[in-house]
């Protein structure tokens, strides 16, 4: 079955903001920081596996996509903190504004109550 315009825009979102976290993973990692490492590293590879099964997902749990932008936007807000607290200057600005972005999406697809074709053809 083919994935709708929007369909395909939200994984790939999914996608990005997994790898964005899987790499901020590895710099923590590098940086000494086992455990904070390890949780974005889980925490990235989770949601690029929960990308790449996002049409099986989608059926089995209701609101699939709030749940990860959710899940999303407080890791990249974490990741902004995480940035300010280190000294930088612009990366905190741009972790914390897609975080709200991502938080902007999870109330959009809350309140439309956006159902995947998937979940629909499965009823």
């Amino acid at each position: 079955m083919a994935m709708s315009k929007g369909e395909k825009g939200r994984i790939i979102a999914h996608v990005l903001a997994g790898v964005v976290i899987i790499l901020k993973g590895v710099t923590k990692w590098e940086d000494h920081h086992a455990v904070l490492g390890s949780f974005f590293l889980l925490l990235g590879l989770l949601l690029v596996a929960a990308s790449v099964w996002h049409h099986q997902l989608s059926r089995w749990i209701k609101n699939f996509d709030v749940l990860v932008f959710a899940i999303e936007a407080l890791v990249l807000g974490l990741i902004a903190y995480l940035y300010y607290q280190e000294g930088k200057q612009g990366l905190p600005w741009v972790y914390g504004l897609t975080s709200v972005g991502y938080l902007i999406l999870m109330v959009i697809f809350s309140r439309r109550g956006v159902v995947s074709k998937a979940r629909v053809n499965h009823e």
